[in-house]
């Protein structure tokens, strides 16, 4: 079985079994060619899923970017994100190769990707339904999050999984607003 086989297989099997399939990839040794274009690809299917809603609610965003930008920004803030859970939860005690936090982040990205695109799809013919399975889809998604960083970094406990997704989406993202006001200031200085 080559790289693409093993992560179809998994992404098949994640949404049902997460727990068995977590603790699969953490025995797998799935070829680094294969993880650079699963990554771009959940990616790239995040942002076409996303554009039909930022097309609904324009009001929402002030200005929205083209997809190319937000493909771009997304990868980036997604690698530092994989890279910052997996580094917190190794100084939390997790086991986790990077690797392997990336595969999980690609299998939970799909899940969120297809579950927001089915959303989507839900609000077009069934508005009423659309905000309760939302909120549903959303919660699973949530212990789905906990539940496999967990797993991969064999903390034992996904509210401590959580925590560290927490911590990370907080070094992130200021990081990146620090970075953003460096380059503000750099190139949009005063004249």
């Amino acid at each position: 079985m080559n790289g693409w086989d093993e992560i179809v297989s998994l992404a098949r099997r994640f949404p049902r079994e997460p727990r068995e399939t977590t603790a699969e990839i953490t025995q797998m040794n799935i070829p680094r060619e294969a993880l650079g274009p699963a990554f771009l690809a959940v990616i790239i299917l995040s942002v076409v899923v996303t554009e039909p809603m930022l097309a609904v609610a324009p009001m929402a965003f002030t200005e929205v970017p083209p997809p190319v930008m937000r493909a771009l920004w997304t990868s980036i803030f997604s690698l530092a994100l994989v890279w910052a859970i997996w580094r917190i939860g190794t100084g939390m005690g997790g086991r986790a190769r990077f690797d392997h936090v990336l595969i999980v982040f690609v299998l939970l990205e799909l899940v969120f990707s297809v579950g927001i695109g089915a959303m989507m799809v839900l609000l077009l013919a069934v508005p009423t339904l659309a905000g309760l399975a939302g909120l549903a889809f959303i919660g699973y998604w949530i212990w789905l999050f906990g539940v496999t960083i967990s797993e991969v970094h064999e903390l034992g406990s996904a509210l401590k999984a959580l925590f560290v997704v927490f911590l990370a989406w907080l070094m992130v993202y200021f990081g990146g607003f620090v970075v953003m006001l460096l380059v503000s200031g750099l190139f949009g200085g005063s004249t």
